[in-house]
């Protein structure tokens, strides 16, 4: 059996060059439509985030970009303590799945996001339906209620907190 090395050092490199890309809007209408990944970052005062200055709060990945960005600010207006507009994105197209896999876990593991972690696991969360709707809250659920999903009330996370403000 062969085994093929693979450096990943000039692919990490190219990759951290495009997340230096100017940051836009979660509605900007220049916001890529096919596969990539993406970077949330957050531009605003929230006391949890302000301290990440550019470092992303968020990296994900999606077939379809401009939709799955959307989503995220639809998710951001319901949240009681947190404004889309405190929120920029940048996003990278890939040619395939696999690519835009690939990119997600370089970026997660060099940033290292702290909604990507699972103290916080959550935000990329999709509406689970009805049937499913009485499961467990997330943490991130937790930490900033407001999804119309989330079956109320919602117990306060103070761990969470104090871990997101800890968190380096």
């Amino acid at each position: 059996m062969t085994t093929i090395q693979f450096d990943v050092a000039p692919v990490r490199g190219r990759l951290l060059v495009a997340c230096d890309e100017t940051a836009v809007p979660l509605d900007a209408d220049e916001l890529a439509t096919g596969i990539g990944v993406y970077l949330i970052r957050h531009v605003g005062s929230h006391p949890l985030y302000k301290r990440f200055g550019d470092r992303p709060l968020y990296v994900g990945r999606s077939t379809g970009l401009r939709q799955r960005i959307r989503t995220h600010r639809r998710t951001l207006e319901q949240i009681h303590d947190l404004d889309p507009h405190d929120f920029r994105v940048v996003c990278i197209s890939t040619e395939s799945r696999p690519v835009a896999a690939l990119y997600e876990e370089l970026l997660i593991t060099h940033f290292r996001p702290v909604w990507n972690q699972w103290m916080v696991a959550g935000f990329g969360n999709r509406d689970p339906g009805a049937r499913r709707r009485q499961q467990r809250t997330s943490p991130f659920d937790r930490l900033h209620p407001g999804r119309h999903w989330v079956r109320e009330p919602i117990e306060p996370c103070p761990e969470v907190e104090a871990w997101v403000a800890e968190y380096d």
